[in-house]
């Protein structure tokens, strides 16, 4: 999805993560695996820092946590992965939004590897062709 994103739209892919290590060296991995550079802010950012990039990302791909109700409070565009947790009540309310929830509702990740990688990249094209052109160019 970072090559996806870089190549279709020109922006750069920020990484970020919490200072958890184990976090830190996944995302490391998910880096190396793409062709397209990143920004690696991962473990880097205060509090205030990270909603500071949140509210100025032109569009925030990520799993069902708090940076989803970060994006929607600031209007961000949201792009929110979900697995067993019933997103039409737990989703964004207020930016645009496109929710892409796990066919099935296993317990932890083994929800989130049923969402194929294929599905994501179509539904994100689609969701932004939506936006106004002005976003995506911030």
């Amino acid at each position: 999805m970072i090559d996806y994103l870089s190549v279709r739209t020109g922006l750069p892919v920020v990484l970020t993560s919490s200072p958890d290590r184990a976090e830190q060296s996944h995302l490391e991995k998910v880096a190396d695996a793409a062709l397209s550079p990143t920004v690696q802010l991962a473990g880097n950012l205060s509090l205030g820092e990270f909603f500071a990039v949140i509210a100025g990302a032109s569009l925030l791909a990520c799993v069902d946590s708090a940076p989803v109700h970060i994006a929607d409070a600031f209007n961000t565009p949201v792009l929110a992965l979900y697995g067993p947790t019933n997103s039409t009540e737990w989703g964004p309310r207020f930016s645009p939004h496109e929710i892409i929830q796990s066919p099935k509702k296993l317990p932890g990740s083994e929800s989130m590897a049923l969402i194929d990688e294929n599905d994501v990249i179509q539904r994100l094209e689609n969701f932004i062709l939506t936006l106004p052109l002005a976003v995506l160019r911030q």
